[in-house]
């Protein structure tokens, strides 16, 4: 009978190396046939995997790099929910707009400028509008930090602030904007997504 940190590290190892289908194929040869090692590599791979599936902004299993998958395991909810922040960012910076409503829950509420919006298809259409209105010399990144994070369950909110740095063509960033985000997460699945977003201009 193997010892259980060698268990857990063939686990680990397998699926690293081949992902998740081809790794329970192959632990289920390499292992004693024995109940008590079938049930633990079922119970180990299955924990791990419905860990490894909560990707940021990823509604499906990833087929490929397992390596990102273990990564996603390993971090506590307040790390994805900065990581969920920091995509969101991302995804605005590159005018994706179908990539940034993606990490909105079904029933979330945007609030962009002065109105509100609800629900993540009706997000997406405004997201996408107002990117197809953007000059295409124009650039903008956002920097964020100083978040402070409170989780519930499987509800947060988080308070953070953000600086707006603005370029067109190839001229010198400007400050664009300075405020803090309002944002409320909600967890479904394995995932945290958006539950509310408001961005509060503060200056200048």
């Amino acid at each position: 009978m193997f010892s259980l940190a060698r268990r857990v590290g063939y686990v680990d190892t397998y699926m690293n190396d081949f992902g998740p289908k081809t790794a329970v194929e192959r632990l289920g040869k390499l292992l004693p046939r024995t109940v008590a090692d079938r049930n633990f590599v079922a119970m180990t791979f299955s924990a791990m995997v419905r860990g490894c599936y909560a990707a940021v902004g990823q509604r499906s299993p990833p087929q490929k790099d397992a390596r990102r998958r273990k990564a996603s395991c390993l971090m506590s909810d307040e790390e994805q929910i900065r990581q969920l922040q920091a995509v969101y960012v991302q995804r605005t910076d590159d005018g994706d707009a179908r990539g940034k409503s993606d990490l909105f829950a079904d029933r979330a509420i945007y609030y962009p400028a002065s109105s509100e919006v609800m629900a993540r298809e009706d997000i997406y259409n405004v997201l996408a509008s107002r990117a197809a209105g953007q000059p295409k010399d124009r650039h903008s990144k956002h920097m964020c930090g100083n978040s402070v994070i409170r989780i519930s369950g499987d509800a947060a909110e988080a308070a953070t602030d953000y600086v707006v740095y603005v370029r067109v063509g190839e001229g010198a960033w400007e400050i664009s904007q300075i405020g803090r985000y309002y944002d409320r997460f909600v967890r479904q699945g394995d995932q945290w997504f958006f539950s509310e977003n408001r961005p509060v201009k503060l200056g200048p």
